[in-house]
């Protein structure tokens, strides 16, 4: 809700509150006034109808106005999140069906879940920090620290998307890539093996092996929903199924 807004919308509860102590004062003057002139039930209900049609009114120019500020702040945003597979997942592309599938890449997504009574708009996640050591040993290194980075939803021009209620969307957080061969007319090449934080792109030294701690914030245009850290540590092995690997890669969330 806008600052506005809410300037607004304490206006008319002022107004309003007001309005309906003048109004039960009135009524209550002129009920004392009504039993001295013996007047009956049709004068208090004339009056009484008065102040509901007045409350009426203006609570129907409230919601109208900002009925959408009201729910959001009676029916709070609140989501879950968690890590797909727990952790990383292999991907096996064309050789899925064959008898010898081998990762093709590993990657790690973040689960949004939508677990309060209404849509979430505009929902985005920010990359805000990114700190990396070699080793467990070693001082951390803040890489990144930091503008706020809008990671996008399938394309680069999707920064925002939409969360039905009881939906759930995934936002991928990092890759890591084999080593690969790169044929050339001169001479071959090979790419190295590396970690590829989505969202910023890492110097080589920082891509190998060590321990990442990146810092997310997921919000909306109206407020923050949650701000978590993910810690990843990679031995800077690789192996071609997900059994193996795991053993290699550990990854953990933690709302801050």
């Amino acid at each position: 809700m806008r600052f506005v807004g809410k300037c607004a919308l304490w206006l008319l509860l002022i107004i309003l509150i007001v309005l309906l102590l003048a109004l039960v004062i009135g009524v209550w003057k002129h009920s004392t006034w009504l039993l001295y002139k013996e007047y009956g039930i049709p004068e208090l209900v004339y009056y009484s109808t008065q102040v509901i049609a007045v409350f009426s009114t203006t609570a129907a120019v409230i919601v109208a106005l900002f009925g959408r500020e009201i729910r959001a702040s009676i029916f709070k945003d609140k989501i879950a999140i968690s890590l797909v597979n727990g952790g990383i997942k292999e991907y096996l592309g064309d050789t899925a069906n064959t008898p010898s599938p081998i990762a093709q890449n590993y990657d790690c997504s973040l689960l949004i879940s939508n677990d309060c009574s209404k849509e979430i708009e505009d929902l985005q996640i920010f990359l805000q920090e990114v700190k990396y050591k070699p080793d467990t040993n070693s001082k951390s290194k803040n890489i990144i620290g930091f503008e706020n980075k809008a990671l996008y939803w399938r394309s680069p021009e999707m920064l925002s998307t939409f969360l039905a209620v009881d939906d759930s969307k995934r936002m991928p957080l990092f890759k890591i890539y084999p080593q690969a061969s790169c044929q050339t007319p001169d001479s071959s090449k090979v790419s190295e093996l590396k970690m590829r934080l989505i969202g910023y792109q890492m110097p080589p030294k920082y891509h190998s092996k060590g321990i990442w701690q990146t810092r997310y914030q997921i919000r909306t245009k109206r407020k923050i929903l949650k701000t978590f850290e993910m810690t990843v540590q990679w031995t800077g092995e690789w192996f071609d199924r997900y059994t193996e690997m795991a053993d290699a890669v550990s990854v953990s969330i933690k709302e801050l």
